[in-house]
């Protein structure tokens, strides 16, 4: 990949949330490196509380990281980048009767933006890079297909620069041109998949044995980490009540 292809360079990132010792003390991400190239949407998947939104969070310059330190082009983040990247947060502020595209004309009209202006500023006010936090997350799975058609669309015809966090497996296997996955806490990333499968994809991809075998690719890679979560979690719960009954 020659450098200029590459529009987010994260490198050597970690985060921690307090300070070791503190009851709060939570590390995030350990050492995690990722070159995002221009036009390509990347997902990130994971175990609950891997990292992902919080790598999101550093490439976007709402968190500063630990250690490591992340470029977009020659650019170090060292907090938001409007002109750059824009930001699509987790919370339910579609209309799920609407596509994507006109879901954006809305917001911009909202704005004041003139209708002839819209189309041409469409998707992320003209910024290049799109960071997506489970955007589709509050939606019925039947929605969330048909809006990820229509961003696969989009993708195809404006080749803006996605980082798309995700729960779910098929959302990501649809979607992204690679998917990152992340171990459990403190998240790295373990493996990168890629999907070859060009943009936009259609619906008759779901039901492939293509989409299939990458799948449970994903599943594969997931299984042991979501594991170790779900006893870290389990253990965080007891040590938590242990403490309150002491008290």
């Amino acid at each position: 990949m020659a450098a200029n292809d590459v529009a987010v360079r994260v490198r050597g990132v970690s985060h921690q949330f307090g300070e070791e010792g503190e009851s709060l003390y939570v590390r995030a991400l350990s050492d995690t490196s990722l070159d995002i190239s221009r036009g390509e949407l990347m997902c990130l998947i994971g175990p609950s509380g891997c990292g992902k939104s919080t790598l999101l969070n550093v490439v976007g310059g709402l968190l500063t990281p630990t250690t490591g330190k992340v470029l977009v082009g020659d650019t170090e983040v060292r907090g938001p980048l409007p002109q750059e990247i824009a930001y699509v947060f987790q919370e339910n502020a579609l209309f799920p009767w609407s596509t994507v595209i006109e879901n954006v004309r809305l917001g911009m009209m909202f704005q004041g933006v003139a209708r002839a202006e819209r189309e041409a500023r469409a998707l992320s006010l003209q910024t290049g890079i799109l960071l997506m936090d489970e955007p589709f997350g509050a939606l019925d799975e039947q929605t969330r297909m048909v809006l990820g058609e229509d961003l696969s669309v989009l993708l195809a015809r404006t080749e803006k620069t996605i980082v798309f966090v995700t729960h779910s497996l098929g959302e990501a296997v649809f979607l992204a041109d690679r998917v990152a996955v992340f171990s459990a806490r403190p998240g790295t990333i373990k493996d990168i998949i890629e999907i070859e499968e060009p943009h936009p994809r259609k619906p008759a991809f779901m039901t492939s044995e293509k989409f299939t075998r990458l799948r449970n690719q994903l599943y594969g890679l997931l299984h042991d980490e979501i594991r170790k979560a779900v006893i870290e979690s389990t253990a965080s719960e007891r040590m938590a009540r242990s403490k309150g009954a002491a008290s």
